[in-house]
């Protein structure tokens, strides 16, 4: 009888060998799966997000309308964003993130941009 050498698996001998990867992950995604149902305890039906949807009242147009009604201060180029609340003109940029920058840094909380035209 001949007598053969067994090898032992290590972890370096998983490491430098292919192994299918759900081996290791699945059972991850399922306890991350069931952590989470029991975190948030269901979920909506569609019908039952459509149904919430519908009863939210439409987004009021007001800041809008004041973006839209207030007037650019003189020498203002075509093209420049404006970012605007209360009617009042709180900074400008040439893209939309840089006149919320400047908005922010004349000391604004959260102000609606619009464009020059």
């Amino acid at each position: 009888m001949a007598l053969t050498a067994r090898r032992s698996v290590g972890l370096g001998d998983l490491l430098t060998t292919g192994f299918p990867l759900l081996t290791a992950l699945g059972p991850v995604i399922v306890a991350q799966h069931l952590c989470w149902r029991r975190r948030f305890v269901g979920e909506r039906t569609t019908a039952q997000w459509r149904e919430r949807r519908s009863a939210l009242p439409p987004p009021s147009g007001t800041g809008l309308t004041a973006a839209l009604t207030a007037a650019a201060p003189g020498g203002t180029p075509p093209g420049t964003r404006l970012t605007l609340a209360d009617g009042r003109v709180l900074g400008s940029g040439p893209t939309p993130g840089r006149a919320r920058r400047d908005a922010r840094l004349n000391g604004a909380e959260i102000p609606v941009t619009a464009r020059r035209v």
